[in-house]
């Protein structure tokens, strides 16, 4: 079976290499905390080379690997250290940014990656592939964790305190506790945190009730603090059975999840916020919309994986 590795998705016609300099210290720190190869993938399709439909009709895309592949060599030497691989071209004749993410997220699995990092690019860069439609794309496709990087996180930072936004649903249990270890790997705390909305406030079309007047609000709500509190508990203690210092964070908000998330990971002095996404009724907290603008927003590194 393959060794476990990092995949890091690059562009090697980027002009001026500006989001793989700033996600190159991330690389290569992860690298060495985690004690893992890197190995740098290049999509080669008609998305990357913006090539048009009609001229598919006329050019055969194997024709470009060759020149990928000294590009990819030439890359190397300018970014490589000794935990990277010799890079992968991988050929994608389908101009679709779906084929080229499925591609990577298949190959990642069939490499044994233990993570994907991607760099996006802010919505006025110039549209090239790696914008945040496919960091995007490929949290849809991969059963790897995606390690984000966008152009809102300036400088590295070493990690030393992880967000993690939780339901705690059963199901993300397992992605957490991988989230758990990679924060053991850099000594690094975390804060579990959850928003519980702010129920008044969606009484009826924006016109607040008393809680007695609106069937006993404030039960449910206390009944799901409660509940909240003690699964808590629970997740701190499987946190601090692997030597990870944790601890829970409730806020009542009624704004959307995403401004409360971004708005406590800086408070918190996060410097990663590590997502489990799923699907349900609660969903809105973290998927969709939300996870898309936490991606683009988030003044650090994110990491997010479906359960």
């Amino acid at each position: 079976m393959n060794e476990k590795k990092i995949l890091w998705t690059i562009d090697i016609y980027e002009e001026d290499m500006s989001s793989q300099k700033r996600a190159f210290p991330h690389v290569k720190e992860l690298a060495e905390k985690l004690s893992l190869p890197v190995l740098p993938v290049y999509v080669l399709s008609p998305k990357t080379l913006n090539i048009s439909l009609s001229r598919l009709v006329e050019i055969d895309i194997s024709t470009f690997q060759e020149p990928a592949e000294e590009n990819m060599q030439a890359w190397q030497k300018e970014y490589s250290n000794d935990n990277f691989l010799p890079g992968k071209v991988l050929t994608v004749s389908q101009d679709s940014l779906k084929a080229c993410t499925q591609a990577v997220s298949d190959f990642a699995l069939n490499q044994n990656c233990e993570f994907i990092v991607t760099n996006t690019q802010g919505p006025n860069a110039i549209e090239r592939f790696f914008l945040g439609s496919f960091a995007e794309s490929l949290l849809v496709q991969s059963k790897v964790p995606v390690y984000s990087i966008n152009p809102e996180v300036e400088s590295y930072k070493k990690i030393q305190k992880v967000m993690i936004p939780t339901l705690f649903e059963p199901q993300q249990r397992p992605i957490t506790e991988k989230y758990l270890n990679l924060a053991k790997s850099f000594s690094a705390e975390v804060v579990f945190f959850n928003v519980l909305p702010n129920l008044l406030s969606y009484a009826t079309d924006g016109m607040y009730f008393p809680a007695p007047l609106y069937g006993g609000i404030d039960k449910t709500i206390d009944e799901e603090v409660a509940r909240l509190n003690s699964q808590a508990q629970e997740w701190v203690g499987i946190a601090e059975n692997l030597g990870v210092k944790a601890q829970f964070k409730l806020v009542k908000d009624h704004r959307i999840a995403d401004e409360v998330i971004l708005e406590n990971a800086q408070s918190e002095g996060a410097d990663l916020i590590a997502m489990t996404s799923q699907a349900g009724p609660v969903e809105g907290a973290l998927l969709g919309s939300t996870a898309r603008k936490i991606l683009r927003a988030s003044k650090c590194p994110v990491i997010t994986l479906h359960s």
